[in-house]
């Protein structure tokens, strides 16, 4: 079975077909309010800077900008000036730059990076240039020493900056996969959740907070014969490209079956839904006494 980031352009198909039906984004962007006002504007309110320099955003992993776009924007309102830096290896970083140029915003500057974070750290060492605010959603799980990659983004961080990592949440039944179907030997989900990161924080003397959001994806479509999107939504649950057609009639049964009627799922209305809640994990860099 070939694992579904070999394809870059079809991981990207599948991804957007996940969030158009979990209807991700709506949930994400009413989500970053609440941390954005309580959690975020708090610690980087312009009077509590030293100087009126622009606020330095590096975001990686933009996929299609829209939750990135989401964060400049608001920020906007605090302050007048704001440089970021967008980390992007895939296509979708192209309907980033679209949603700049039809909606600039004032004060605002961009820099795209059509490259991945390992890419952007051998050009830019960690710590030779600083942010006030990064954020790496749903990123770890590609990276080969996601430990390695955090302190990196720490050292890239100024004095009193944040550090926003969005990760599967540990209770997510659905990204427990793996430990019922061990052949999944690609699966994100055995890297990294929300726990791990919090133990490793700790074995750092990090500073963190953990935010939790709830959200649920209709997999109905999977169970529907010939559907494109349940076959797209099925790829990127096992994240194997082609995991109906390539892996053993009993396994996509068996997986089918324990999608239908394991602990991972619940139905309402008649729909099959199935628990993909995330941890945010708000770091913050000390300022030296």
């Amino acid at each position: 079975m070939e694992s579904l980031g070999n394809d870059l352009e079809y991981y990207e198909k599948c991804f957007e077909n996940y969030l158009k039906i979990s209807n991700r984004y709506v949930n994400w962007l009413q989500w970053i309010v609440t941390v954005f006002d309580e959690n975020l504007l708090p610690k980087l309110k312009p009077n509590g800077r030293k100087d009126s320099s622009p606020l330095k955003m590096l975001g990686i992993g933009c996929s299609d900008g829209t939750i990135d776009y989401d964060f400049v924007r608001r920020w906007s309102a605090y302050y007048p000036k704001i440089f970021n830096r967008a980390l992007e290896p895939g296509d979708a970083i192209e309907n980033y730059q679209q949603i700049v140029t039809d909606k600039p915003i004032t004060g605002a500057t961009w820099k795209f990076h059509h490259q991945s974070w390992e890419e952007f750290c051998s050009e830019v060492p960690p710590g030779s240039e600083k942010f006030h605010f990064i954020n790496a959603i749903s990123v770890l799980y590609y990276m080969e020493d996601w430990r390695r990659e955090v302190m990196n983004m720490y050292e890239y961080l100024e004095d009193g900056g944040l550090l926003l990592i969005v990760v599967t949440a540990d209770h997510n039944r659905s990204w427990k996969l793996p430990e019922q179907f061990p052949e999944l030997t690609d699966h994100p989900a055995e890297k990294v959740n929300s726990k791990t990161v919090e133990e490793f924080l700790k074995t750092e003397s990090v500073n963190f907070k953990t935010v939790m959001l709830r959200t649920v994806v209709d997999i109905s479509s999977i169970f529907e014969d010939g559907s494109a999107d349940g076959k797209k939504l099925l790829d990127f649950l096992t994240h194997v490209k082609d995991f109906e057609q390539t892996a053993s009639p009993e396994m996509v049964s068996k997986f089918k079956k324990y999608l239908k009627n394991g602990d991972c799922t619940y139905r309402e209305s008649g729909r099959i839904l199935l628990d993909n809640s995330c941890g945010a994990l708000i770091i913050e860099k000390s300022i030296p006494k």
